[in-house]
């Protein structure tokens, strides 16, 4: 709710500049206080940030329709995979941000933005920390089931590979394993 509220929010005051994102390519986007602030207008994206030395993953998170891709002190390049075809709205995070700092009602809805964030990434590094490879997956490919705009989409292991820092191997692996305890277990009468 409050990604659409900041969202309504932006397009009403401001001139966005709109990007189109084709499925299964990855962009990189600048975004931070001096560059850019994005909202996802249509399509689900999802990005998945390594450490500097590229060892660990530092955080994956599932952007789709309205959410707000911001920073609020350092500017940085976010890679984006399009899982469908998308459309990214940008505004300079400037304007964006004297307007947040002149508005505390806008200013709250911020703040209820980046709890939300954070409190959805605790959860999945939560899961993520105790389950193995086989649980991640069923986590990721119900979340991905939730959201409306794949219904119908095919995730690739590639994909499912970079969002779980695995080899794509491995997690084609893990789907024929769980495919086939799928098959073996009998349906409920």
């Amino acid at each position: 709710m409050t990604d659409s509220l900041l969202a309504s929010w932006a397009e009403d005051r401001f001139v966005g500049e709109e990007f189109h994102c084709k499925k299964g390519r990855v962009y990189v986007i600048s975004c931070g206080t001096r560059t850019y602030t994005w909202f996802v207008k249509e399509g689900v994206l999802f990005t998945t940030a390594q450490s500097e030395c590229g060892e660990e993953e530092l955080a994956n998170t599932i952007w789709q329709k309205n959410c707000m891709i911001h920073s609020l002190d350092e500017d940085t390049m976010l890679p984006l995979h399009a899982l469908t075809d998308c459309v990214l709205v940008r505004y300079p995070s400037e304007e964006i941000n004297r307007h947040l700092k002149e508005n505390p009602e806008l200013g709250w809805l911020l703040a209820e933005h980046y709890h939300d964030q954070f409190t959805s990434t605790l959860a999945k590094y939560k899961h993520a920390a105790l389950d193995a490879s086989e649980d991640q997956l069923k986590y990721l490919e119900d979340i991905f089931s939730q959201i409306d705009e794949l219904k119908g989409e095919h995730i690739s292991d590639a994909t499912l590979a970079t969002f779980m820092g695995m080899h794509r191997v491995s997690v084609s692996r893990v789907r024929k394993k769980l495919d086939g305890q799928k098959a073996d277990t009998p349906s409920p009468l």
